[in-house]
């Protein structure tokens, strides 16, 4: 019986296949290699095999059409777009022209509508700097008056005055200021009142005295009367035409009560607290304007107190041994000097004792021309009861004072063993402008303060005196001069008038 032997495959034919797979192996590998040694051989055969496609478009006519069909349907979605766009932008455009067209022809309708107070907030929380700089009309706060006064000192400008600091610039300049424009401001003033002070008048009679209480300020009339005092050299300059050191003026504003002047119409005392010198032929119910409520309308939000100066420059002694010198200037440029220092004081406690929205603004508005104060300050006031609408009292801080042959006019009384200067109200009527219908109210706010504070502290508050000009207090309710001391009180006892002032208008508001 034969044997059943498995045929084995031939040795030859084993190494083929195993060698036919070392082949591929190391061919593979070979790939490898050659792909990092050489990448760009990979990209080339790429290359190719993108060709290949445009070879055979070139062999198929009909793939040929196709492709050109997509190139063009390409490009035309492409020049679509574009068309689209501009066709957009160009409507945009238009729409954009009508609306500034609209937004122009009915920009007050539409302003009207705005709700100011909501939008000021916006913007004041949006950019913290305005509402920082916005108004401020130069109002200095102790420690920007002391960087003001830096600048003065070591620079020799005054950063509220151009003139200075063109003058520092320029030494033609200050020539020209010194010799030319001084002088020329000294004759002009020499034509516009007719005389000059020298102790008598030029017409040989007493300079009459004048106050910013006896010539009515507003719309472009005069607020009083400047005088510089001293004759006028041959070279045509004045020996007291002006002098900037340190920030004071050197000229002599005649001020003056009006009791001197004119005989009152009127004059009421009831009790110790209500005082009135009534200049007016109006009759004057002080009893029923005690009991009536102040018609003061605060529901809008925002700033409800405004406090500025018409007489900005009015400034007090340094020192009770000047009290009778009449060379001593009682007007400065130096906000810590001037009113502007008693107003800040006052709108500091209003906003931090008691807790009201005050505004104050420290504007200059009798520098350089004295007369123009009235109408300046009417600006002032305007612009703020326009961008303000919520502001319903107006305060007008002042100082009271005498003419150039008086001494100068100190007006005390103690309270806690200090010295606190006395306060006067001064209420504007319609005698002589029949559009200030409101005055009355005005003058119900003065009678309340004046009893406050009277009540609580006798004889701080001096006589409230009735006018028959305007001051500017036709703009608003709650408007009112107050004048705190006189150009004899220091202005530490003004201060510390200021103390019982904020109080009594807190009280006042409140009730």
């Amino acid at each position: 019986m034969a044997k059943n032997y498995r045929k084995k495959p031939k040795r030859s034919a084993r190494k083929r296949v195993g060698a036919y797979t070392r082949f591929n192996a190391r061919k593979r590998l070979g790939a490898r290699i050659n792909a990092i040694i050489n990448p760009w051989g990979n990209t080339r055969i790429k290359q190719k095999a993108r060709i290949s496609p445009s070879i055979n478009l070139k062999c198929n006519p009909g793939a040929n059409t196709r492709f050109a069909a997509r190139i063009a349907a390409r490009i035309a979605a492409r020049v679509a777009a574009v068309l689209v766009f501009l066709l957009l932008a160009y409507g945009a455009a238009r729409i954009g022209i009508a609306g500034g067209n609209y937004i122009y022809e009915n920009g007050l309708k539409i302003a009207e509508k705005i709700d100011i107070e909501k939008f000021k907030s916006i913007i004041n929380f949006t950019f913290p700097i305005i509402d920082v700089t916005y108004n401020s009309g130069n109002a200095a706060k102790p420690f920007t008056a002391q960087v003001k006064k830096f600048f003065r000192v070591l620079l020799g400008f005054d950063l509220n005055d151009p003139v200075t600091i063109l003058n520092t610039e320029s030494s033609y300049l200050h020539f020209y200021y010194k010799n030319n424009y001084l002088p020329m401001l000294f004759l002009e003033n020499k034509k516009e009142t007719g005389e000059f002070v020298d102790g008598d008048s030029a017409a040989g009679r007493e300079p009459e005295l004048n106050s910013r209480r006896n010539i009515d300020g507003g719309y472009g009339t005069s607020a009083g009367e400047r005088r510089p005092a001293g004759e006028l050299r041959e070279d045509g300059t004045g020996n007291d035409s002006e002098n900037l050191e340190e920030g004071r003026i050197t000229f002599y504003y005649y001020e003056g009560e009006e009791e001197k002047l004119e005989t009152p119409e009127e004059s009421i005392t009831l009790g110790h607290e209500i005082v009135i010198q009534n200049m007016t032929k109006y009759k004057i119910d002080v009893e029923s304007l005690l009991k009536e409520p102040l018609n003061f309308d605060f529901s809008r939000s925002g700033p409800k107190i405004l406090i500025y100066h018409t007489h900005t420059t009015e400034s007090f002694i340094k020192n009770i041994s000047d009290l009778n010198k009449k060379d001593i200037p009682n007007w400065s440029l130096n906000p810590e000097e001037s009113v502007v220092r008693v107003g800040y004081e006052l709108a500091e406690l209003l906003r931090k004792k008691y807790g009201h929205e005050v505004l104050h603004n420290g504007t200059l508005h009798d520098h350089p021309d004295y007369e123009k104060a009235y109408s300046n300050a009417y600006e002032t006031l305007s612009s703020y009861l326009k961008s303000y609408p919520s502001i319903k009292v107006v305060l007008d801080i002042h100082r009271d004072g005498l003419s150039k042959n008086e001494p100068k006019l100190r007006l005390t009384t103690k309270i806690d063993g200090k010295d606190a200067a006395k306060i006067m109200f001064v209420v504007g009527t319609d005698a002589r402008r029949p559009e200030h219908a409101n005055w009355r109210e005005n003058l119900k706010f003065a009678l309340k303060l004046q009893e406050n504070l009277n009540r609580q502290h006798p004889g701080l508050a001096r006589h409230i005196y009735i006018s028959n000009n305007v001051y500017n207090q036709n703009l608003s309710t709650g408007a009112l001069i107050i004048e705190i001391g006189g150009d004899g009180n220091l202005l530490s006892e003004c201060l510390e008038s200021v103390k019982y002032l904020a109080k009594a208008i807190h009280e006042v508001i409140k009730q």
